[in-house]
């Protein structure tokens, strides 16, 4: 019987980053949900321990080490840098997209967004400009405006 052979990208990536980068994005997510209700800080966990330190802070510097060093090994294992570039844009790229379009037509309307023909247009434009998709309106309330 002939062996398998394994796929040498299978090994580099059986390292269980993915899972620990979840985590930490899981973590920023549990750490803003109560300063979205009213601006409020204080009752995020690690704020009520501390009083100046959050677990979202802490989670979005772990997972930037995280992504960094993976982001670093893509670069020096991938030759020449024009290729680099191409393989960063096809992994980014069509996930923004996806994301602004869903945010535009799914997400907008029940936040109170603009909807019209020109504000949507406007917002796709910028989308696939790699610019942020601002619905005028969405979220208006909310403590944080952008």
């Amino acid at each position: 019987m002939i062996p398998l052979q394994q796929n040498p990208d299978d090994e580099s990536r059986a390292n269980n980053l993915g899972l620990v980068r979840l985590l930490f994005a899981a973590l920023v997510v549990l750490s803003h949900a109560p300063e979205l209700i009213d601006g409020n800080r204080s009752r995020e966990p690690l704020t009520q321990v501390f009083g100046t330190l959050s677990l979202g802070e802490l989670a979005v510097d772990g997972f930037f080490l995280v992504s960094g060093y993976l982001i670093t090994r893509s670069y020096l294992n991938t030759r020449p840098f024009s290729a680099y570039l191409v393989k960063r844009a096809v992994r980014i790229y069509p996930g923004f997209l996806v994301a602004s379009l869903v945010c535009i037509a799914l997400v907008a309307p029940f936040a109170g967004g603009d909807l019209s023909a020109a504000s949507i247009l406007q917002c796709g434009v910028r989308a696939l400009l790699l610019l942020m998709p601002v619905v005028s309106g969405a979220f208006a309330e909310l403590p944080f405006r952008t």
